[in-house]
């Protein structure tokens, strides 16, 4: 049946017991070719990559993808339940891993966010034109293109002094929260997850012991005295943070390689057993995976076959085509298990429709985060927004009290440079620039923002 007349009878509740099959079916059909496509070409860029890298935990890992690899693509007589169980069990330790690295991350960030502030105090820092600047970041952010400028404004936001009440930095955060009015649950939940999870409490409690390296430059963070930090200080702890960043690169870039295999694999896996009919693509991506695995064993891949290099090529040509037959499909996904929670279960389809919502979770956005249980689709209204703000603003105004003045401006930054933009037009954030610069007292603080922004307007013009 055409893809359109199938969702449309559908929405209609037509034929339930036979459409909610079919439409199940070529969903993970569609998922299935996907993911091969994905796989096939994430193997043949990140694998020798991660192979290659010192990361000891890291390469046992990709012996244990490599192992499922094989049994999926060479053996052909694989136990799927256990597969998909043993990818989704490294899949959730790769996600830890990275969120490990992620809270160190955040850690350092602030500290040096302060830190490049202090520097600036041991300088002679000539005195800020705020109007004179402010017209320079404008010119920077209007660029005509709007998803281009917001991303500019981000930049911008957070390298700004903050000098705001905590009444007026919340009705910054409500305003950025309202532009998800009438989005789709799952993304506004997903959205709200972030927002919690951007300030963190500033202490070592959070951070994962076992990287030692990164504890200890951590714990000397912790205990230093911000307001007594002397110019030979300064220098170390810079040193510090490249040093930390150089950790963190080395031990989160593989980790992201492995979760560019992980996921396609584990869509794939998720939904082999619902998967009808073999799509022609889906086979010519499996071979390209299968003489990946034969000539990675005998160590020749660096110099592939004319035929594989060729079907990769095949392949990416056709994916707008195929990705939009997909989305169609995917999109219709929300509305019919809204529809038909009731009817899904009723007809035994809740196995093949969890494992279509783990797909669409890992698919959309959510390829670093643990999949959940199924759950209806709605659009979330004012009321939800309100609500979920409310919880937010009590989470940061525990995390923030009591804080050290410096180091929750530095979050605060951090936050606004994260939201969504909160300006109606340029001329709002023009003014805004202004105040929070007139605003700053502090000379070498002014002094680094207005440095600090300039380098990330150079260095976007010199790309």
């Amino acid at each position: 049946m055409d893809i359109n007349n199938l969702i449309k009878s559908l929405k209609k509740g037509n034929n339930l017991e036979q459409n909610l099959s079919l439409y199940g079916n070529m969903l993970a059909g569609s998922y299935n070719r996907i993911a091969a496509y994905q796989l096939a070409m994430n193997v043949t860029q990140f694998y020798d990559e991660i192979r290659e890298s010192s990361d000891a935990v890291c390469k046992e890992k990709l012996d244990e993808i490599t192992a499922v690899l094989q049994a999926v693509f060479l053996d052909g007589n694989a136990d799927m339940e256990m597969l998909v169980n043993t990818i989704d069990s490294i899949r959730k330790q790769v996600i830890e891993e990275i969120h490990d690295m992620q809270a160190y991350t955040y850690f350092f960030q602030v500290y040096e966010h302060i830190f490049n502030r202090i520097e600036y105090s041991f300088k002679n820092a000539a005195p800020v034109d705020e109007e004179a600047f402010a017209a320079e970041v404008r010119e920077f952010v209007d660029m005509g293109d709007a998803v281009i400028s917001n991303e500019c404004i981000q930049m911008v936001m957070g390298e700004l002094p903050v000098r705001m009440t905590m009444m007026r930095f919340m009705d910054m955060v409500k305003k950025g929260c309202a532009c998800y009015i009438g989005v789709r649950n799952d993304m506004a939940e997903r959205f709200f997850e972030y927002l919690t999870n951007v300030v963190h409490p500033l202490t070592t409690d959070i951070l994962n012991p076992n990287k030692e390296t990164l504890y200890a430059a951590a714990q000397t963070f912790e205990a230093v005295d911000l307001k007594a930090v002397d110019e030979d200080g300064c220098k170390k702890a810079m040193a510090t943070f490249s040093e930390t960043a150089d950790v963190i690169t080395d031990a989160l870039m593989p980790r992201l390689y492995l979760a560019e295999l992980i996921n396609p694999l584990f869509i794939y896996l998720l939904t082999q057993n619902y998967v009808l009919a073999e799509l022609p693509d889906t086979k010519k991506a499996k071979l390209v995976i299968k003489e990946f695995l034969k000539s990675e064993a005998k160590g020749s891949f660096l110099t592939p076959d004319e035929d594989i290099v060729g079907l990769l090529t095949e392949l990416t040509k056709k994916q707008e085509k195929l990705t939009g037959e997909h989305m169609l499909l995917e999109n219709a996904f929300y509305e019919i298990v809204t529809l038909y929670p009731v009817q899904i279960d009723g007809l035994a389809l809740n196995g093949m429709y969890n494992s279509l919502y783990s797909c669409c979770s890992i698919f959309n956005e959510g390829a670093l985060n643990q999949t959940k249980k199924r759950q209806p689709y709605f659009s979330v209204d004012a009321a939800w927004i309100d609500a979920k703000t409310i919880q937010l603003q009590n989470h940061y105004e525990t995390l923030l009290s009591g804080t050290d003045r410096m180091v929750k401006r530095a979050q605060m930054a951090q936050l606004l440079g994260e939201l969504p933009v909160v300006f109606d037009n340029i001329d709002e954030f023009t003014d805004y620039v202004v105040t929070s610069l007139s605003s700053c007292a502090d000379k070498s603080e002014k002094a680094a923002s207005v440095a600090l922004i300039r380098e990330m307007m150079e260095d976007d013009d010199s790309e």
